[in-house]
Parts: C-alpha cells; sequence; structure tokens
C-alpha cells in the first residue's frame, strides 16, 4: 500500500520528467538539433542556474560585490552551449560536403573554446581590476 506522500513524489516527478523532455524537445525543434544534445545543453543549463545561485549566495555573504561574478559567469554560460557547437560544427561540415571527413570545425575544438574562455576571463577580470583602482585614486 502507498501513501498519499509517495503518489504525490510519483506525480510529481512524471511532471518533472514531461516538462524537461517538453523543452528538450522545443530546444531540439528550436535549434536544429537532436534531442540528447538538446537535454545536454538543458542539464547544463540547469547546473549553470544553480552553481550561479550558490555563488550569488557566498558573494553576498562575503563582500556583496556581485561584477566579481561576471566573467566566470558569462564563460560558464558559454560552456554550456558546448554540445550544441560540437553539434552544429559536425553538421556544418557535413553538409559542406568534403571528401575528408573532419570531426570539428575551428569553434568546436577545446582548444579554441579554452582560449575563448580565457579571453573573457582576463579581459573581464582586467576591466574589473581598472575599474577598481581608478576609483580608489580619486
Amino acid at each position: 500500500m502507498s501513501s498519499k506522500d509517495e503518489d504525490s513524489a510519483l506525480l510529481f516527478a512524471g511532471v518533472a520528467a514531461v516538462v524537461v523532455f517538453s523543452i528538450g524537445s522545443w530546444l531540439s525543434v528550436t535549434l536544429g538539433i537532436d534531442l540528447k544534445t538538446a537535454l545536454s545543453v538543458l542539464f547544463n543549463h540547469f547546473i549553470f542556474i544553480i552553481g550561479l545561485g550558490v555563488a550569488l549566495y557566498f558573494v553576498h555573504q562575503a563582500n556583496g560585490r556581485f561584477i566579481w561574478l561576471l566573467p566566470i559567469s558569462i564563460v560558464c554560460y558559454l560552456m554550456c552551449w558546448s554540445p550544441a557547437a560540437d553539434f552544429w560544427s559536425n553538421q556544418q561540415i557535413h553538409n559542406l560536403g568534403f571528401g575528408e571527413r573532419m570531426d570539428y570545425t575551428w569553434y568546436a575544438t577545446g582548444w579554441i573554446q579554452a582560449l575563448i574562455a580565457l579571453i573573457i576571463l582576463v579581459v573581464g577580470y582586467g576591466l574589473i581590476l581598472r575599474s577598481d583602482s581608478n576609483q580608489r585614486y580619486r
């Protein structure tokens, strides 16, 4: 015999699964990616939102300087789209019809994504430090 709490938990899990697969299929159709990639992107966004919430909480407790989260948040958000970039790059190569199969175009390789992330971090934190030093001497 099951209790009402167990029935409610099963109902919630079922509704959550339907919502996740609905959003995943919508992403799949809208962005032109397969369902597996869409669910991966959706899961990455879910983890990003949880991580950003935790980071905002701890920064608020520490010093309240939320600007320090901006560059790393941008990089993490861009990394959420990495599975979609991989999928799009493979589709682009196959659609061009090259005789030799290439796995990734330039923007989907790990080194280029790491370089883009590093540039965003260096420029972002450089601008924040420059702004802080300019305000300190005024």
